[in-house]
């Protein structure tokens, strides 16, 4: 699988909210991944149904949410879209990547 992971993405952890109400984060991790423009539904945190509009596989098992940040290499847009989903996926060695499903 690592050589289709053609793109770093950063994740960033949510550390919380400033004094102002704006979120906070700590220093990003550089993770390998693959990016497709993919549409599909999904179920949010709020319960809702919505639409994400890319979906990444990424080298990953460390746990990632919904409240942290995702930045997406140069030439990709939006950016820093929200992170709707997060998928962890294993198999009989154990959890081997994370799958993002993006706004």
């Amino acid at each position: 699988m690592r050589a289709l992971l053609a793109y770093d993405v950063v994740i960033e952890k949510y550390a919380g909210e400033n004094a102002w109400g704006l979120k906070t984060y700590v220093s990003g991790s550089v993770y390998r991944a693959q990016i497709q423009s993919k549409r599909r539904e999904v179920t949010n945190a709020a319960g809702e149904r919505v639409y994400g509009k890319t979906t990444v596989h990424m080298d990953c098992i460390d746990p990632v949410t919904t409240l942290d940040r995702v930045t997406l290499p140069s030439g990709f847009s939006p950016q820093r879209p929200n992170i709707i989903e997060v998928q962890r996926l294993s198999d009989e060695r154990g959890l081997h990547h994370t799958v993002l499903t993006l706004s």
